[in-house]
């Protein structure tokens, strides 16, 4: 493999020049558009986490309104606990997506990377679509962290 910077004939396995130390690895803009991606994702994993921590207050505080107003439990709207904790998790997604986009561009930490690129699309599938039924924000969370991963894979080598 020749050196670009100095022109030196390098053997085809290494990484580095023998000459005059430069990367032999082709440059690619592969992980930048992977973190650009996951951070989209993580953006969306943000509004229905948020939304459903929204959800589960609104309930906390009508509930609480309806027994100081003096009503009965019968009256109570039903507040499942999943949906405060499944607001909790889509936030933490967020933030593990983001940090995924963010090691991404930086080309650092391949597998934290994917660890937050995983919990995005575990965010997307099990909760975004069934729980929500918001096809709008679960379809291209799960796609756009579905192909930031296919991405990381593909150019795996380009971490340091």
């Amino acid at each position: 493999m020749k050196c670009p910077n100095c022109g030196n004939d390098n053997i085809n396995e290494s990484n580095f020049c023998s000459s005059c130390g430069s990367s032999l690895q082709k440059k690619t803009k592969i992980l930048l558009i992977a973190g650009i991606l996951a951070i989209i994702s993580s953006c969306l994993a943000f509004n229905a986490g948020d939304l459903l921590l929204l959800i589960a207050w609104v309930v906390f505080n009508e509930n609480a309104e309806t027994l100081r107003l003096g009503g009965t439990r019968a009256q109570l709207f039903p507040f499942p606990t999943y949906v405060l904790y499944v607001g909790i998790f889509g936030i933490v997604a967020f933030v593990f997506g983001l940090s995924a986009g963010v090691l991404l561009i930086n080309k650092k930490f391949l597998r934290m990377s994917m660890l937050g690129l995983t919990l995005l699309t575990i965010f997307g599938i099990v909760v975004t679509m069934p729980i929500l039924g918001n096809w709008e924000m679960g379809s291209p969370m799960i796609l756009l962290s579905a192909v930031s991963i296919y991405l990381t894979a593909k150019s795996k080598r380009e971490f340091r």
